[in-house]
């Protein structure tokens, strides 16, 4: 799988990497989806903002 060949060369190349896989359709942060995931969105949402403080802060 194409995000696993990421992993790897991340790895091979000394890069740390957080990959979260949700189980859900593309799409399934957008309310206006019929698939729309509330879980996953507000996980996804919280790594995100995690992520984005501790980068920019």
């Amino acid at each position: 799988e194409m995000v696993e060949q990421f992993e790897q060369n991340m790895k091979a190349a000394g890069k740390q990497v957080t990959v979260k896989m949700y189980d859900a359709v593309h799409g399934f942060a957008n309310p206006s989806n019929p698939k729309h995931d509330a879980t996953a969105t507000a996980d996804a949402y919280k790594h995100s903002i995690e992520y984005l403080k501790k980068k920019f802060s």
